[in-house]
């Protein structure tokens, strides 16, 4: 059971009347995609070693175990005010990282159609904001999303020549991780961020317990240092993106997504010494300048906040 305060779920105002540190979101947005990149590459590192659902299931008590600790060492309480808010980022995070940890082990799919279908998940959120939440997407980081989905793009380097149920796929993992994002912005800046990944880490952690099981594949020492470290890395990356979804717009947030790209194509050049050429070179220029965009006109509005209607 998980321990709740029966407090009802408010709307959120429209017009980013909850914009309170919009700088402070971005930069714990972009310490969580270093996170994800250190997990992604990991990820890469284990593919065709040991079974994706190892690697989710690992991911997710790893994860918990991270959220506890971070709690007891913050003297934070494991408490979750909003419980059906809760559930739903539970489940639709489930299936974003199945959907993720599937397509990347799958052969047949194509890196970079996986990575620029995922990154299509900050429009999904841009789309959905407004409906659901009641927040304003500006045309700044609408700008930006799509300038950072273009940089995407010219990174990845698509081929689309995946089979199309991969594709559909892809796009229900980005969609998945869109709606997941929204529940986590409703659920707002007085939950623990702790509990959240701590409560969501051990339901993602059921489903995927029988499908590690039925595929179970001993690892060596070394690949078990590096599923608990790649794991350790995703966990907290998953504290640091909730906290930066309670502090400003989702749709400001996600825009510095793709962030998480530059960093794994950085990491992969260093560890793996794979190459850029001109284009990805430019496409990581392009993902720099729109989060540096977000970022400044974010530490403009902490700094001088507009005014409350």
């Amino acid at each position: 059971m998980i321990p709740e305060h029966r407090t009802p779920l408010a709307p959120i105002p429209p017009n980013a009347a909850r914009d309170d540190r919009p700088f402070a979101a971005v930069l714990w947005m972009v310490a969580a995609q270093a996170c994800f990149a250190c997990m992604s590459l990991g990820g890469r590192l284990l593919a065709g070693r040991v079974a994706w659902p190892q690697v989710a299931l690992v991911r997710f008590v790893i994860g918990a175990l991270a959220a506890y600790l971070v709690a007891r060492i913050r003297l934070q309480r494991l408490v979750i005010r909003h419980r059906s808010a809760q559930f739903w980022r539970s489940v639709f995070g489930t299936l974003a990282a199945m959907g993720t940890f599937y397509l990347l082990s799958r052969a047949e799919m194509a890196l970079g159609d996986a990575v620029t279908l995922f990154a299509t998940s900050p429009l999904f959120v841009a789309l959905i904001s407004l409906p659901l939440l009641g927040e304003r997407v500006t045309k700044s980081t609408l700008a930006a999303a799509l300038f950072g989905f273009l940089g995407v793009i010219l990174i990845a380097r698509p081929s689309m020549s995946s089979a199309p149920w991969l594709v559909a796929i892809g796009i229900g993992t980005a969609a998945s991780t869109a709606i997941a994002m929204v529940w986590l912005r409703r659920m707002g800046p007085d939950e623990s961020s702790e509990a959240i990944v701590f409560y969501f880490s051990l339901f993602g952690a059921v489903p995927l317990l029988g499908l590690a099981y039925r595929q179970w594949k001993d690892p060596t020492a070394a690949e078990w240092l590096l599923l608990v470290t790649t794991a350790f890395a995703g966990g907290f990356g998953q504290i640091f993106m909730t906290r930066a979804y309670s502090l400003t717009s989702a749709a400001r947030v996600s825009a510095v997504m793709s962030t998480g790209v530059v960093m794994t194509r950085f990491a992969a050049m260093g560890i793996l010494g794979e190459r850029a050429d001109g284009l990805q070179w430019l496409g990581t220029a392009i993902i720099v300048i729109a989060t540096t965009l977000v970022a400044a006109r974010s530490r403009t509005l902490q700094r001088h906040p507009p005014p409350k209607s």
